[in-house]
């Protein structure tokens, strides 16, 4: 039933106020004298009949005053009425459901989700009329609120991961914008320990959390019996298809139950590879509670191709989404790399293509020196000036890098051409043998988009600008993996610095001139150095950005970079619809798989989930569709009377001040 209450309860003492006009009126009242006159018969009579209308003004006075007094608290009392609908009015609540993977932990007949949705429903349900709510599900993919509120039966938990943050900090900004006095935050989740390690930044200030009652409702099991696949790995980066090199893939399987599990199988699955057949394995493994171990499987005949499939392991606990692993990857044959030396030496360190060699060999210490610790095989073949030769077939070679070429013939501009429109790929770097002959012919067959303008004097040249975007430059662009413009080149050749249709520069040295053109013709690519590749030009070879470059640029024209092993997880925003697998698109392949941590059934305890985010304290008794909290003394509430009690003291005051005009003592 509605009725009045005050917020500040503490100033109806104020009141007693009253008694201070009361004192004084008593305290100054006139008292008769008797004075010893005449006959005043009529006088009496006059008298008489004033002092019954004085005597009304002095009480009516003195009511008005302490009316004064007695409103003057109440205002400060700051009165409103209390009743349902009026609640309403004065009421702001979001409502946070965790849609997490891990809220589909089935313990029993129903999931924390289930329970966290059906509780949200009898709450909502419960909410005075008129009261202002927002309800929204969170993980790590965002924070999705629903509009207009209500609770979809046919919704279940997401894909991703526990990022509690995320849906503090979408309430903490709700209730930083809310002027209503009631405010309150009751948030439903599994209480993973997990989902505080992604943002614990999104704390409570102290000035948002004053006035808004904070309760954690706790949906999730105490223990949870349940193995999984956190992790799938290949043993190399780059999948190479070798004699005696086979392909491993190993998986990480937990045990994040309390109880001991036995000879648990975990089995492979892969199929692609050029229509071979599925590749299938199996082993067992035995974990204690809380264990992890690595599993794995070498696969020995494994063929070049693309290959996809899943690591799964075969037990009835109670979360089934983690119990595969997606995983897919491409394993391909070593990358031959042409490299024509225009300038041999007498020995092979004197080559102009001995740091190219040496960059994509990286034989390891007691190899074979002719074996490449890389997936490229770089094959060198003498080029010098007026050889007359004619250039090898290039279909076997993806890559092709000139070194120093003084001159091309025209078939041999023609078969670059070739080689380039079908899909391959040119590298050409410049030295003291280029010249205007080096870049006729290839400019006649369109190969080089660029006009040779001369080589520059001697000085230092280094990188002034470059594309930080591209893929050749962008994972270098980073000062912490080195500064490109600490390279330093003694000259270099300079070309026009606007290259013709199809083509871009994507690095300039200081002086303005290009250092590396890119030309697109065909289905193939051409990089353009206006520097050399050995030390005749600079000392850049010898430097630890070197390595970096020619693998990357190496990694990029073969396809290698920057997709890894061809394939790249996907995360698709609040509650990730698309479940775990593996599919193609228009880029390529697209793995997505469950989030690691969702597997750890460690939790977190409602205090401490409190103090890790400085929560505002509340009652835990109290709900949202209860009794009203104590309203916040700095919020303004719609139903207070205050207005109503500054027009009475008004009026008070205004009659007071007639009255007391019109009477004398």
């Amino acid at each position: 039933m509605p009725g009045l209450t005050f917020i500040h309860w503490g100033f109806l003492a104020g009141g007693l106020a009253a008694a201070v006009p009361i004192a004084i009126h008593l305290w100054f009242r006139p008292r008769p004298k008797p004075v010893a006159i005449g006959s005043l018969r009529f006088l009496k009579v006059v008298l008489r009949e004033h002092s019954k209308r004085r005597n009304l003004r002095r009480w009516l006075l003195l009511m008005l005053r302490v009316a004064g007094v007695l409103l003057l608290a109440l205002l400060f009392a700051r009165p409103y009425r209390a009743g349902t609908a009026i609640e309403g009015d004065d009421r702001e609540v979001a409502i946070l459901i965790d849609q997490s993977a891990s809220m589909a932990m089935t313990a029993s007949a129903s999931s924390p989700f289930q329970r966290a949705r059906d509780a949200a429903r009898s709450l909502i349900d419960a909410l005075p009329a008129r009261t202002v709510a927002h309800l929204a599900y969170f993980d790590d993919g965002g924070v999705d609120p629903v509009h207009p509120i209500a609770i979809d039966r046919k919704r279940g938990p997401g894909q991703g991961g526990t990022d509690y943050g995320l849906g503090l900090a979408w309430a903490r900004d709700l209730m930083a914008l809310s002027r209503k006095a009631d405010r309150r935050v009751v948030l439903f989740t599994d209480l993973q320990r997990s989902g505080t390690d992604r943002a614990v930044l999104a704390v409570w200030p102290k000035g948002v959390g004053v006035g808004v009652a904070f309760e954690v409702v706790d949906v999730g099991k105490p223990v949870t019996n349940n193995l999984a696949v956190t992790g799938t790995d290949i043993s190399r980066t780059d999948i190479d298809v070798r004699r005696g090199e086979p392909i491993e893939v190993s998986a990480v399987v937990a045990n994040t139950g309390l109880f001991p599990a036995r000879d648990v199988p975990v089995r492979l699955r892969l199929t692609g590879g050029g229509g071979t057949a599925p590749i299938q394995a199996e082993r067992k493994v035995s974990l204690d509670g809380g264990a992890r171990r690595v599993v794995r499987f070498p696969l020995d005949a494994v063929r070049p191709g693309s290959y996809q499939g899943s690591v799964e392991v075969v037990a009835a606990d109670e979360f089934l989404l983690d119990n595969t692993r997606w995983l897919a990857f491409e394993a391909r044959a070593t990358d031959r790399v042409l490299l024509l030396d225009g300038a041999p030496g007498e020995s092979v360190f004197s080559n102009e293509t001995y740091y190219l060699e040496t960059a994509l060999r990286l034989a390891l210490p007691g190899k074979d020196r002719k074996a490449s610790a890389t997936p490229y095989e770089p094959v060198r073949l003498a080029w010098p000036s007026g050889s007359g030769g004619r250039l090898p077939a290039l279909s076997g070679y993806p890559v092709a890098i000139a070194c120093n070429v003084a001159e091309w013939s025209a078939p041999d501009a023609r078969a670059w051409r070739d080689f380039v429109v079908a899909g391959g790929r040119l590298v050409l770097f410049a030295g003291d043998r280029t010249g205007p002959a080096s870049f006729e012919e290839l400019r006649r067959a369109k190969v080089v988009p660029v006009e040779f303008v001369g080589v520059a004097e001697p000085g230092s040249y280094r990188f002034a600008t470059w594309d930080k975007e591209g893929p050749l430059f962008r994972d270098l662009s980073d000062p912490q993996h080195g500064d490109l413009r600490r390279l330093e080149f003694r000259r270099m050749v300079r070309l026009k610095a606007e290259p013709g249709p199809g083509a871009k520069v994507l690095a300039a040295s200081t002086s303005g001139d290009p250092i590396l053109i890119e030309h697109t013709l065909g289905a193939g690519r051409v990089l353009i150095f206006a520097v050399a590749a050995d030390r005749d030009w600079g000392d850049w070879p010898v430097q630890r950005l070197f390595l970096p470059i020619v693998h990357q640029m190496l990694g990029v024209l073969t396809g290698r970079l920057p997709d890894g092993n061809g394939a790249r997880a996907s995360a698709s925003g609040p509650g990730r619809a698309h479940p775990p697998g593996v599919e193609r698109d228009r880029t390529g392949v697209i793995v997505r798989n469950l989030e690691p941590s969702e597997s750890d059934g460690e939790r977190i305890s409602v205090a401490e989930f409190r103090r890790v985010y400085r929560l505002p304290e509340s009652d835990p008794g109290k709900r949202p569709g209860a009794e009203p909290l104590r309203p916040d003394p700095t919020a303004q509430r719609p139903d207070e009377l205050g207005r109503w009690v500054v027009i009475g003291l008004f009026a008070v005051l205004v009659a007071e001040t007639f009255v007391a005009n019109r009477t004398r003592a």
